[in-house]
């Protein structure tokens, strides 16, 4: 039976006592004179041998080693914040239990591989140092956003636009993973803003082109200029000069207007040539008849238009 130990299983040195077992058991079964004496002989030959070690069980015992060697050399501990480092710690030692309970050289390799994902997942001091100042960043340029316009400037509908670009403009920084990508999603979301004009905005639009109608109702105001001497024509455009100078200097629609109304009201106040009965012009007129005349033309058109 204890000749079934084989040689070739062991490395050399281990044949040494390989041989000498096998001898000292043999001894001791020629010294035996009971087949008690005899089990008992080849109970502690067993024993003896399979305390032996064979070339397979040590080259995994050698590869466990390394193994081990392995998982503890993948990092530095001193990588590590004091929490992380525990974490750390505690995975080596459950890899190392895995690698002692292995019974082959797979096992052992997926132990390894096993402990070094979840070494892995742990951030090291660089890392979570990297970690916090991209947050910053992050929470630094979203108050940015924030405080970029007064969204009180703004008209209901313009201002329901920007909250959201600014909301998209968060969620991209959120997800960014460095502070170029940051900076980049800042400005592109300040275009965004810029692209919606503010109350102000309107209001000046808005003015810009009541004076534009103002204007161009004045200058139209007079259509048959035929009725008009050259005096008559003379005042007619000074007014109009000068209301349109004074819609251009209105500082809003309410001022307009009433530069409007003035230039109207001067318009109509200006002389028209007098007629005949037959429908020519009358030269020599009295003066006081042709105020007379267009003091109750003014008056009707002026009562008309109210």
């Amino acid at each position: 039976m204890i000749d079934g130990y084989l040689a070739e299983n062991y490395r050399e040195e281990e044949t040494y006592v390989l041989a000498a077992a096998q001898a000292q058991y043999k001894a001791a079964v020629g010294e035996a004179t009971t087949l008690a004496g005899v089990a008992t002989a080849l109970e502690q030959a067993v024993a003896t041998l399979d305390a032996i070690p064979t070339d397979a069980q040590l080259t995994l015992e050698e590869a466990k080693t390394a193994a081990k060697d392995e998982i503890t050399r993948y990092v530095s501990l001193e990588d590590y914040r004091d929490e992380q480092m525990d974490e750390v710690t505690a995975i080596i030692n459950e890899t190392k239990a895995a690698i002692d309970a292995a019974t082959d050289a797979d096992g052992i390799a997926a132990a390894v591989a096993t402990g070094k994902a979840k070494i892995d997942l742990i951030k090291t001091d660089a890392e979570l140092s990297a970690e916090e100042a991209l947050n910053a960043a992050k929470e630094a340029a979203k108050a940015e956003l924030d405080a970029y316009v007064n969204l009180d400037d703004y008209r209901d509908v313009e201002k329901s636009a920007i909250q959201t670009v600014i909301a998209e403009g968060k969620a991209a920084i959120d997800a960014a993973t460095d502070a170029d990508a940051i900076a980049a999603i800042v400005a592109d979301t300040k275009t965004r803003i810029d692209c919606y004009k503010t109350d102000a905005d309107h209001v000046a639009e808005e003015l810009a082109a009541a004076k534009t109608a103002a204007k161009s109702e004045i200058e139209g105001y007079i259509t048959a200029t035929d009725e008009y001497d050259e005096g008559g024509l003379a005042e007619i455009e000074t007014i109009i000069a000068d209301t349109k100078a004074a819609i251009d200097a209105a500082t809003d629609k309410a001022g307009v207007a009433s530069a409007l109304a003035d230039g109207k009201a001067a318009l109509d106040g200006v002389a028209k040539k007098a007629k005949g009965c037959g429908g020519s012009l009358v030269a020599g007129a009295s003066v006081v008849a042709m105020v007379g005349f267009l003091g109750i033309a003014i008056a009707a058109k002026r009562k008309k238009e109210d």
